[in-house]
C-alpha cells in the first residue's frame, strides 16, 4: 500500500494491527476486513462469480460420481475387493451417497474442511450416518492433554435421525 493511504487510514488489513503478530484467531469467510475491490468475499460471493461456481461445480460432480471400493487385504498381502461398508452405502438418510459427496466437496473446495456429526455408530464404534455440517456452525478444539481434536461448542437438537433402509 502506498504511504498516503496508511497515513489515511484507508488501508485495511486482516489482522488487528494493535497486536505484534495479529491474531491466531481462525477467522469464517468474509468476516475479514474487505477484499481490494471494497467488497466482503464470503462463499456466497465467491459463488456468484461464474468461473468459481463451475470449477466448484465441475470438482464436486466428477468426484460424486467417481466410483467407491472398499479392499481388504489378505493374508498373502493382496488386497480384495469386499461390500463397501453401510457408511459408503447411504452416509445420511436425508439424500443419496452422490448428493452427500457433493456436499463435502462444496465444502472442501471452498472452505478446504468439512466438518459432519456422527450421528449413527456399529458395535465396533466405526460410523454408520454422518450428517453435514456447515463450517460456521462448528469450532473445532484441540484437548491440549490429549492431542484430540473435538467440537465442544456443537449443540445438536431435534429428533434422531432415522437409520438407512
Amino acid at each position: 500500500m502506498s504511504i498516503l493511504r496508511r497515513l489515511s487510514g484507508i488501508e485495511r488489513r486482516g489482522a488487528d494491527p494493535r497486536l505484534e503478530w495479529g491474531s491466531s484467531w481462525i477467522p469464517t469467510n468474509g468476516s475479514l476486513a474487505l477484499g481490494a475491490a471494497g467488497v466482503a468475499i464470503n462463499e456466497d460471493v465467491a459463488m456468484s462469480i461464474s468461473v468459481v461456481h463451475t470449477c466448484v461445480q465441475a470438482l464436486a460432480n466428477d468426484v460424486s460420481t467417481l466410483p467407491l471400493r472398499a479392499y481388504r487385504k489378505s493374508k498373502d498381502r493382496t488386497r480384495v475387493e469386499v461390500d463397501p461398508p453401510p457408511l459408503l452405502q447411504c452416509p445420511w438418510v436425508e439424500g443419496t451417497l452422490q448428493d452427500w459427496l457433493v456436499q463435502v466437496m462444496v465444502s472442501l473446495t471452498l472452505r478446504g474442511n468439512f466438518y459432519g456429526l456422527i450421528c449413527d455408530r456399529d458395535t465396533d464404534g466405526y460410523p454408520l450416518s454422518i450428517k453435514p455440517l456447515h463450517p460456521d456452525e462448528v469450532t473445532p478444539r484441540r484437548n491440549p492433554k490429549t492431542g484430540v481434536a473435538a467440537c465442544p461448542s456443537l449443540i445438536t437438537s431435534g429428533p434422531a435421525p432415522q437409520k438407512c433402509t
